[in-house]
């Protein structure tokens, strides 16, 4: 199977300050300076305020206008993103720090990589995304967008669970019908900006394969039984006799000889 991870995750952080603490400052204007996001264990800080002070691209401070919420943005996060961060808030006389964690899901496609000729086959592909209202998955077969057939054969059913106010969960599922030998290859569910992507090799078996199956079978089956039949030969043993059989056939044919020359004499 093949994955890879990438979205957007916006970490919130709301301040909470007294009147006293808004009486430390000369300049409430500046206030946003004292705002800091970091990642943990490192202390290096990303943003300062609504300024940028990581090399990354991907990372930016968003304010809310007229409120106290300073948001941490990343863009196409990976899954070497996820860990834990803290937003610390430096005031006169007092700090406020707010650790949060951040786990990064990756994509999952499920559903049978081995079907018949003239089955159903059916694939699911699940992927968390932040903003549900502009992300969405497409599917994609051996490199090329799955175009639905004139037939109807294809039908793809999205759900969307919201986890969040603007977050969710996106669940596609890719039904076939009348699967055909032609219709082996690889799948591929995709998200809209095609960062995030996860696939699974499907083959179609026919029923002249089966058969070649069971051919093959039956071939080997008989080869054990004749190298088998060769084995007891070589031993003495006739096959279809066990060896106690055998013994007491020979015993009597020996016995029979004797009486016979005895007779004679």
């Amino acid at each position: 199977m093949i994955g890879m991870m990438t979205l957007k995750m916006k970490m919130e952080m709301t301040l909470k300050m007294t009147d006293e603490d808004d009486g430390d400052d000369d300049n409430n204007n500046n206030e946003y300076y004292h705002v800091t996001w970091r990642r943990l264990p490192g202390t290096a800080p990303l943003t300062i305020g609504p300024k940028s002070w990581t090399h990354d691209l991907r990372v930016q401070a968003e304010h809310v206008p007229n409120s106290s919420q300073w948001n941490l943005v990343i863009e196409r996060v990976t899954l070497a993103d996820a860990g834990q961060y803290e937003c610390q808030v430096s005031r006169r006389r007092s700090a406020l720090r707010h650790l949060v964690t951040l786990v990064v899901k990756g994509i999952e496609i499920s559903g049978d990589n081995l079907v018949r000729i003239g089955a159903k086959l059916s694939l699911t592909c699940n992927a968390s995304l932040v903003d549900v209202a502009a992300e969405r998955v497409s599917w994609w077969k051996d490199g090329k967008p799955l175009v639905l057939d004139k037939e109807n054969r294809f039908k793809v059913h999205t759900r969307v669970s919201s986890t969040g106010f603007t977050s969710g969960i996106i669940s596609s599922k890719l039904d076939l019908r009348d699967a055909r030998a032609s219709d082996s290859g690889v799948y591929l569910c995709r998200s809209t900006e095609r960062a995030q992507m996860a696939g699974v090799k499907v083959e179609v078996q026919g029923e002249s394969t089966l058969k070649r199956a069971d051919q093959v079978k039956e071939y080997s089956e008989s080869s054990q039984l004749q190298t088998s039949q060769q084995k007891l030969l070589e031993n003495g043993v006739v096959p279809g006799i066990n060896r106690s059989s055998s013994c007491f056939f020979l015993c009597y044919i020996i016995l029979f000889t004797s009486l016979h020359m005895l007779y004679r004499c």
